[in-house]
């Protein structure tokens, strides 16, 4: 998103028509060209100028144009090129363009066109893409609630920071030190010459600080050549050490295109920083972009949240995590599938407990959403979005909250005046200050997919398979339980990944000691790494089984190499299955469950430590050949505990309701801050007639709003609970009858 194309222009000192000659088809070879070259600010200023000249160009080059200015955010060239496609003869060849001109009606604010234009998608394309499929059912769903998302209005004020720092190019990653100063990244012109080669080398960005004076003037000075390395594009800042220390991102520039970026740390000596140094190969991955850090301090140890798009994550940028502790970073782990989609998820910032990042993917009101959740390493809540007006129909990004806590900063290309070529064209860097939180509104909607085939969704990634180092947990003992838990058994592994490779590969050199090596790292990425990542998706989806009333058997069973004898390897089992126990023991809201005395048996777990009977037999159980019985791939494989088997019930056997609700019981969390509660509740006729939809033993205080009182076969429609916040001082439940069904209210 850089604004540089008429700089570029007058930097020529020429007018468009002197620079296209008038052969019909030099604009579009020259189109294609730097299309190829990755200068798409260029190519797409090169097509539209052949479609505006042509018109008559063959409807592959207006789906080209529409792409590329999509991808510039140039929302309104976009509409028009897609629009053109989707309306010609050629929308069998070209049936994606549906999908990408849904996504620019989304950002223009035109949900309901967008939600037509994704469902006729759905009926054309057929099987033909299958991960555009996934996308756009989850789009349909993200714009159905955009409505309701910008309805709920938080009382926030946003300004947009005056043009001493938001000029006609982007900005962006704002980050404030308290009463000293504004730090922010921005690309600006880079001009080494009046030449025309300035094409090849035409911005660069840059760190800046913004000291705070005492007149309110902002004026940006850029960070001197120890941190801007014009040979770099220098961004996405953080600070550390007692502000001491920053950590930053470096891409290197070739031949004006960026290459892939890498984490750079430097210190605040001698009132200079000192030349900054790349993080390790950990972090800076080879052949992965690795950028945007954030530094969480400890009381012993550092976190460092990242974004990388390194093998073993769930989608494009994935969120990842690295500690740092004696001296050293350990083995990055990835956030897991509640934080990270199948998507793009960028921009971490964490305070308090609670992490803020962007998504792509999870349902939103534009392009990049806020969301936060709220956790730590890889057990995270479900994502929230921020809501409106934070979050906007355009992409926002890098949110950060100041000391106070009742103000920040985000980035977005959201609309303003400023912007040089299109509207939506570039970032720019907002201020936002909260306001009153009396009068907020608490909403939620609930949703009958949210508890429906939880079964079916939990079998379909059975069996889980959960790896340990050799031993472990608490080696060297015969007891078949355990104080570890499985996340820390899997952090201590994962560190050991380095050793794992140096003996695997002992004795082996050139292309068998590389193989070795990778097939170790596709090991820990594939296998260790996803095992866990099925783990947390599990938890999710088992909490919300045991919320909606079931009863939940599981059935685990463990295993372990042919190392040591027959009773040994089976308490060591044992062992391995108890580490998983205390792992559910930690998810807050699932440990209620496991408490059979409390939970009258809502959650069953059936244990079968199987110890080395199943062990292959190709695998080795001598002790002296540690290289085969524990560094290799195949003993790692039978160290091992299995989620096999996943049944739920209502326990109670009564006869199906025709009227399903998405929830018999609702828990609201008392706030003082609210005014009301305002609950839309999802309902649906399961029945094989049409059903009256009747609502009874309304207490005085709570008010319900049916939007249809009459449900045919199938239908599905949403009550409206309205409920002050001051309810639950009068009494902690109340009981509505809805169709026979006794829906629960409780505050907590």
């Amino acid at each position: 998103m850089r604004k540089n194309i008429i700089l570029f222009l007058i930097l020529v000192g020429c007018n468009m028509s002197s620079i296209i000659a008038q052969k019909k088809d030099e604009s579009l070879f020259l189109a294609q060209n730097f299309e190829n070259a990755g200068k798409i600010e260029t190519a797409a200023l090169y097509y539209k100028d052949y479609l505006s000249t042509y018109p008559e160009a063959a409807v592959g080059v207006y789906y080209k144009a529409g792409l590329l200015f999509l991808s510039l955010y140039h929302y309104t060239d976009a509409e028009v090129y897609l629009t053109y496609v989707v309306d010609s003869d050629s929308l069998s060849t070209y049936p994606d363009a549906l999908f990408y001109l849904a996504m620019v009606k989304k950002n223009k604010v035109n949900y309901q066109q967008s939600i037509l234009l994704l469902e006729r998608y759905l009926t054309v394309v057929g099987e033909r893409n299958k991960s555009l499929i996934i996308r756009t059912k989850q789009e349909i769903e993200a714009c159905r609630q955009a409505e309701q998302l910008r309805a709920d209005t938080l009382p926030v004020r946003i300004k947009l920071l005056p043009s001493t720092i938001n000029t006609e190019y982007s900005e962006f990653n704002a980050v404030e030190l308290p009463s000293k100063a504004l730090y922010f990244s921005a690309t600006r012109p880079f001009v080494s010459s009046q030449h025309i080669e300035i094409i090849e080398n035409q911005s660069v960005t840059m760190i800046y600080e913004t000291p705070y004076k005492i007149n309110g003037e902002l004026k940006p000075i850029a960070l001197p050549k120890a941190i801007n390395n014009l040979k770099y594009n220098n961004s996405k800042i953080c600070f550390a050490g007692n502000q001491r220390e920053i950590f930053f991102t470096r891409n290197e520039i070739i031949k004006g295109k960026e290459g892939n970026g890498k984490i750079y740390h430097s210190y605040f000596q001698d009132n200079k920083w000192t030349k900054p140094l790349p993080l390790d190969a950990k972090i800076n991955l080879p052949h992965s972009n690795n950028t945007t850090p954030f530094i969480v301090e400890m009381d012993f140890y550092r976190i460092l949240f990242f974004c990388s798009d390194r093998a073993g994550g769930n989608g494009g940028m994935d969120i990842w995590y690295s500690i740092w502790q004696s001296n050293q970073w350990h083995e990055p782990v990835n956030l897991g599938s509640n934080i990270n989609t199948p998507g793009n998820e960028i921009s971490p910032f964490y305070k308090d407990s609670t992490l803020y990042f962007s998504s792509d993917w999870q349902p939103g009101l534009g392009g990049y959403d806020i969301f936060s959740s709220k956790g730590a390493f890889g057990a995270w809540e479900k994502p929230q979005n921020v809501g409106f007006p934070l979050n906007s129909e355009a992409n926002d990004i890098y949110f950060t909250l100041n000391a106070d806590n009742q103000s920040g900063f985000l980035t977005s290309n959201r609309r303003t005046d400023s912007s040089l070529i299109d509207e939506t064209c570039c970032n720019n860097i907002f201020e936002f200050h909260f306001t009153d939180k009396k009068n907020q509104i608490f909403r939620d909607t609930l949703y009958l997919e949210n508890i429906s085939l939880i079964m079916q969704k939990i079998n379909n990634i059975l069996p889980i398979t959960l790896y340990f180092h050799n031993d472990e947990p608490d080696p060297n003992t015969l007891s078949t339980t355990t104080k570890q838990d499985y996340r820390s058994t899997l952090d201590a592994y994962f560190a050991l990944k380095e050793e794992y490779q140096n003996a695997y590969c002992e004795g082996l050199t050139g292309d068998q000691k590389a193989k070795a090596t990778a097939d170790i790292d596709t090991f820990f990425t594939q296998k260790v790494g996803k095992g866990f990542e099925l783990l947390e998706q599990f938890c999710q989806w088992l909490l919300t089984d045991l919320e909606s009333g079931k009863e939940v058997d599981i059935t685990i069973i463990g295993f372990a190499s042919p190392l040591f004898t027959d009773n040994y390897n089976t308490n060591l089992s044992a062992r391995r299955i108890s580490s998983l126990i205390n792992y559910l023991n930690l998810q807050p809201k699932i440990r209620p469950y496991m408490d059979t005395a409390r939970s009258g048996n809502k959650l069953i777990l059936h244990i079968d430590p199987r110890g080395k009977k199943e062990a292959a037999k190709y695998v080795s159980d001598n002790p002296n050949d540690k290289r085969n019985s524990i560094y290799s791939i195949a003993a790692a494989l039978e160290r091992r505990i299995q989620i096999i088997e996943y049944q739920s019930q209502t326990k109670e056997s009564t006869a199906l309701s025709p009227l399903s609700l998405a929830k018999d019981s609702l828990f609201l969390p008392i706030l003082s801050d609210y005014k009301q509660y305002e609950i839309l509740l999802e309902i649906a006729n399961q029945s094989a007639d049409s059903l009256q939809v009747s609502i009874k033993n309304i207490p005085n205080v709570i008010t319900v709003l049916s939007q249809n009182a009459i449900l045919q076969s199938g239908e599905k429609t949403f009550l409206k609970i309205n409920i002050p916040a001051t309810v639950f001082s009068q009494q902690k439940e109340y009981k509505i009858s809805i169709n026979d069904k006794e829906l629960i209210i409780k505050g907590i």
